[in-house]
């Protein structure tokens, strides 16, 4: 992942959407990464890597109208080379061309493959998703098995063994390998139950899909009712199973009432299902679309972009039931999840109140972020954004979608903000970050790096333009020093195990597998705490 820094860097102006649209010019963009990592030392290649493979990716949903990999077998297609870029493939392959979707797929494996090594280098564990769904896709089933069993060997990155276990598990369960069980397990217990809301979310969800309903609606269980109206897609996988299993339903659909009561009154929401009984349909994707691929720091998917086609469509969200989303709030979520997928929920809230901070609370002219408050362009961006069909709240979606899209108002445009690369909406349902961001919108939950003093008394739940003083508005996962530190806060290592040196710039940027938060330097507060 990459993480958000200060706005002071030189904005990259390429647009990825546009440039995509001409077959030729993705050939090409294409071309011009593979030449860049045959010029790249090791130690340097790793965000070429999977630029090179999201690019890869996104030409296949593009121009590839075959979207399966029938006919991918290892007689038609060799591995690529060690560097993941080029290799030698047999003629039927050639004779496909080297972008057929076959070739495609292999070339994004090996990518993702050497870039994760390369991580490793830095003991961070990454890139586990997209490993696992493209192996699966391929049908590799032993590439699966030896690409994992070799990135859990290496103990040191905690948040990543978790997500390894997490995506290993669903990988083996889509070949039908009932030892899925056991990675999930592995997962489950290494963290709280809210800490691990989306190892427990996908286990009972694979339980209820193996026929085990009594084992899945155990742990869905262990899930408080506080626990329940935080993560709503709990709330609504615990209501199918207790129909399915034909308990008594009252104090569950009252449960499904009151959440829709309290959603309500929401911004970013439309909607929770009315459900009298059990729904049977699976749902499809994030609007019908078909899937799309972007790269960090470009959000390329035109059907779920805040400023694109869908502004005002409301999301469908699988795989429990259909609640309607704002594309602002999901854009959001894809920033979370980008970000700080493997980390705790205390670690998520402070992003989270990170980008709201950003939005509606500026720097005093210490600093500048493109696109958030007190930045010379945030009036052309918020000028640019489309105007939401909820009048009251148009206003506050322009001042997100700027933050989260680095002061950029076309679809596609790069910048060196928040990594707002598109994510498919089963995965931010099942991690429970999409329910995180709404909380923290509306001001439901206290900012980690701010007073709780201050907290306590300031946010009503109808409050959604105000952000914390005292909070944060710049992380990174690694002990750093922040650009014109002297006239910021250091906030400490939120939820964190890396030792935390208060606030004093460290000599040495060294990686470690923790988030540190930077903000404003305090400023006096006169608090009204009647």
């Amino acid at each position: 992942n990459s993480f958000a820094d200060t706005g002071l860097k030189e904005k990259n102006s390429t647009n990825l959407v546009e440039l995509f649209k001409v077959k030729a010019h993705a050939t090409e963009h294409i071309k011009g990464i593979e030449a860049k990592l045959l010029a790249t030392n090791d130690a340097d290649q790793e965000e070429l890597l999977v630029e090179l493979a999201q690019s890869l990716l996104y030409y296949q949903d593009k121009h590839n109208k075959e979207s399966d990999t029938k006919g991918a077998t290892s007689k038609s297609v060799r591995l690529l080379s060690a560097n993941g870029t080029s290799g030698k493939v047999s003629k039927v392959a050639r004779s496909r061309g080297p972008y057929s979707p076959n070739i495609i797929y292999y070339k994004a494996l090996n990518a993702y493959k050497k870039a994760s090594k390369l991580s490793l280098n830095k003991n961070r564990i990454k890139y586990t998703r997209e490993l696992s769904e493209l192996t699966v896709k391929l049908q590799k089933k032993n590439e699966l098995v030896q690409i994992f069993d070799e990135l859990l060997q290496h103990g040191e990155d905690e948040k990543g063994i978790y997500l390894a276990h997490i995506d290993y598990a669903d990988g083996l369960a889509k070949f039908k390998d009932n030892t899925a069980e056991i990675q999930y397990l592995s997962a489950i217990d290494m963290r709280t139950t809210v800490n691990g809301v989306e190892a427990n979310f996908r286990y009972a969800k694979y339980l209820l899909e193996v026929g085990k309903l009594n084992e899945s609606l155990s742990i869905i269980n262990k899930f408080t009712f506080e626990d329940r109206k935080m993560y709503v897609h709990i709330a609504l996988l615990r209501h199918k199973m207790m129909h399915l299993l034909k308990m008594g339903t009252r104090e569950v659909d009252d449960e499904i009432n009151q959440l829709r009561t309290t959603l309500s009154s929401s911004p970013f929401i439309s909607y929770l299902p009315k459900v009298t009984g059990l729904v049977k349909n699976k749902f499809t994707n994030i609007l019908g679309l078909p899937k799309a691929y972007a790269f960090a720091f470009v959000h390329n998917n035109e059907g779920d972009d805040s400023r694109g086609e869908s502004k005002n469509i409301w999301v469908s969200t699988p795989p429990v039931g259909k609640i309607g989303l704002s594309s602002y709030l999901v854009n959001l979520a894809e920033v979370i999840y980008n970000e700080v997928r493997g980390e705790g929920q205390k670690t998520r809230y402070a992003v989270a109140w990170a980008i709201r901070n950003r939005a509606t609370i500026n720097m005093n002219g210490c600093d500048y972020y493109p696109g958030a408050e007190g930045h010379p362009n945030v009036n052309e961006c918020r000028g640019a954004a489309p105007i939401y069909r909820d009048s009251d709240y148009s206003h506050l979606y322009s001042m997100y979608s700027c933050v989260i899209h680095g002061g950029t108002t076309d679809v596609g445009a790069a910048h060196s903000q928040m990594n707002d690369a598109h994510i498919e909406i089963e995965n931010l349902i099942s991690s429970g970050i999409i329910w995180e961001i709404l909380y923290v919108i509306r001001g439901l939950v206290p900012d980690p790096t701010g007073p709780k003093l201050f907290l306590t008394g300031v946010y009503p739940d109808t409050n959604f333009f105000t952000g914390n003083p005292r909070g944060a508005q710049e992380w990174r996962r690694q002990n750093y020093c922040a650009e014109k530190h002297e006239c910021k806060a250091r906030l400490g290592n939120v939820g964190g195990n890396f030792l935390d040196i208060g606030n004093i710039c460290p000599k040495d940027d060294g990686h470690s597998t923790d988030i540190f938060f930077w903000g404003r330097n305090p400023v006096p507060l006169t608090l009204n705490l009647e």
